[in-house]
């Protein structure tokens, strides 16, 4: 596929096997929205400790600094009372924290929204205002403003202006039913995001169909660099909340799905997946497998380049004849689709060999549970483990599949960032080469793998040797 000189780079550097396993832990770690909140209530009671305002106010008062600590303790010093007046709060009401209250025992009490009568123990009041409404109407109110300005929610009563608080909402949605359940959690999770949304060091999951996981990183990670939630174990870029795309940029992976959204992927997925045989001219679709296609009239060819089996270079995955463009295409437009198509098509190529490869794996690992001894290596300068050190078929077969699903990612992803690259300029050269060099080794490991499980080898040590220098052309393209 690429031209490139095997010195350019030397694998040879010395290794243990240890070293070929790398530290998949990053610094990054999901919390539970309850240690959040914990986190959220200590800035809280914090700031209203030095202020000596209520929690209620000094809530109000970290959310209109967007919860910078510093930044609402500097405001309020130099001008309390335009921060009260700015957050419709008096002296007096931001100096205690409302409670509720029942009314007074064996009295009849009309609720001031719906004018109905209720017994004494069915309604609520603040404790600074005592206006009263039923349990029901307190409830939808709530909700009526959980999406709304939730923390400055105010009294239902007419010019009232005494803040209901997180407190309060909760003990008023605390009775079991489900509609109060569906409103608490809504609360929750309004109130937690302000604080999340404001942090620095705080990221919601992206999950599309929800997730409670709260990643927390000091460091935000590079571009592109997957962050995984442990609580439905999906992986994700904390800069764009899509999947990890190392080593495209975010402003890469933007365009590149404005492009396959529109005209461009209409064009590619008819010509990735449909070509015609060069010999009868019909259009055959591939729907999976090999690049080695059989047409009805008996002729064989590479789905990649078109050209005869015969003079195929390469295996049945990769093809080494193939070129980014048609030096004959005279029209820039057809150019630039034809560039276009050669990405697309080796980008979904490598993303739908991660689903071969692990669906292989799976299938054909189970039985793989016995304890293999790992065998010297034949690489120069490999340092090699203890003799006594043993490793399981099945972790190996882990680390395989781990190590092929990222290089297949990042193989994937490296044709986005080249399709937006100068192919003239040195940078695209040297990511061609050094992709060309991971595609090579990816296709080795997964080559070794298949030997492995068919033939059920013992030695691992070919393959951990492999599964090294994978892992070296992954660190060489995403850390360039």
């Amino acid at each position: 596929m690429y031209d490139y000189d095997d010195d350019d780079y030397d694998d040879d550097d010395g290794y243990t096997y240890e070293d070929a396993v790398p530290d998949r832990k990053g610094e990054a770690r999901t919390m539970a929205m309850k240690e959040v909140l914990e986190m959220q209530a200590a800035v809280v009671d914090e700031v209203a400790r030095i202020t000596c305002l209520s929690a209620s106010a000094a809530t109000l008062l970290l959310d209109d600094c967007f919860w910078s600590r510093d930044v609402a303790l500097e405001r309020y010093v130099e001008n309390p009372e335009a921060v009260l007046r700015k957050l419709r709060l008096t002296p007096e009401s931001a100096s205690h924290e409302n409670t509720l209250r029942s009314g007074p025992p064996g009295t009849r009490i009309v609720c001031e929204i719906c004018a109905l009568d209720y017994a004494s123990d069915e309604v609520s009041c603040l404790s600074s205002c005592g206006h009263y409404f039923c349990k029901e109407c307190w409830q939808d109110h709530i909700k009526a403003h959980v999406h709304s300005n939730l923390l400055a929610t105010h009294c239902p009563a007419l010019h009232c202006e005494e803040v209901v608080g997180i407190r309060c909402m909760m003990q008023l949605l605390d009775d079991g039913s489900d509609k109060a359940t569906s409103v608490m959690t809504e609360v929750y999770r309004e109130y937690l995001s302000r604080f999340v949304h404001a942090s620095p060091s705080l990221y919601w999951c992206p999950n599309p169909v929800g997730c409670t996981g709260i990643i927390h990183v000091e460091v935000p990670p590079l571009q592109g660099q997957g962050v995984t939630c442990d609580v439905c174990h999906r992986a994700f870029c904390l800069r764009c909340a899509s999947e990890p795309h190392r080593p495209a940029t975010c402003d890469n992976m933007r365009r590149w799905r404005q492009y396959c959204t529109a005209e461009g992927l209409s064009m590619a997925l008819i010509l990735v997946k449909m070509k015609r045989c060069s010999k009868c001219h019909k259009d055959i679709e591939k729907n999976g497998g090999c690049n080695h296609m059989t047409c009805k009239c008996g002729h064989q060819f590479c789905w990649v380049c078109g050209h005869d089996w015969s003079s195929h270079t390469g295996d049945y995955y990769s093809c080494k004849n193939a070129s980014a463009a048609s030096s004959t295409d005279d029209s820039d437009g057809v150019r630039q689709s034809k560039r276009f198509l050669y990405h697309f098509e080796r980008y979904t190529l490598h993303l739908d060999s991660a689903k071969r490869d692990a669906t292989f794996i799976d299938t054909y690992a189970v039985d793989n549970t016995a304890t293999i001894t790992q065998q010297p290596s034949h690489n120069v300068g490999a340092v090699l483990p203890r003799p006594d050190c043993g490793i399981n078929a099945l972790e190996v077969m882990t680390l395989i599949k781990n190590t092929l699903m990222t290089a297949r990612s990042v193989i994937a992803h490296a044709y986005v960032q080249m399709y937006y690259l100068d192919d003239k300029s040195r940078e695209a050269s040297m990511m061609a080469h050094r992709v060309g060099k991971l595609e090579e080794t990816t296709e080795q490991l997964s080559g070794n793998m298949i030997d492995y499980l068919r033939l059920s080898k013992s030695n691992p040590g070919p393959l951990l040797d492999t599964v090294h220098m994978v892992d070296n052309w992954q660190k060489v393209i995403c850390e360039a």
